[in-house]
């Protein structure tokens, strides 16, 4: 699918029922749209998975960038991601990666390892 400059592809708090894969292009991942963005999303990048795995509101928005050639990109269903991974046990892992537990032990490390670098 095309995407115009600017067009807004995932709205924060909105129910996600697809995610997508950059072909070609790149697009911001806001937090605010006032506010500048938090990362850029370049070719061979994905987004919107979060919402899916797990089944969570939007987390952020995304904006397609200004850019020569547009945006290009290709969508993957709920049902589809969900297809996948059932058929594909080795790649269900990456569903523990969006859990509220993994959140929480990722975050600990980070805090751990962030305490020993100020040291």
């Amino acid at each position: 699918m095309s995407v115009a400059a600017q067009s807004i592809i995932i709205e924060k708090g909105s129910v996600g029922d697809e995610m997508y894969f950059i072909k070609k292009g790149r697009c911001d991942v806001h937090l605010d749209l006032a506010d500048s963005p938090v990362a850029t999303l370049r070719d061979g990048k994905f987004f919107g998975e979060t919402a899916l795995l797990e089944d969570a509101p939007r987390n952020a928005y995304v904006r397609a960038s200004e850019a020569e050639g547009g945006l290009q990109l290709l969508a993957l269903s709920k049902a589809d991601l969900l297809l996948v991974l059932h058929g594909y046990p080795a790649l269900a892992d990456v569903r523990s990666l969006h859990t509220p537990t993994a959140n929480s032990r990722r975050n600990r490390k980070l805090s751990r390892l962030t305490m020993l670098c100020a040291r």
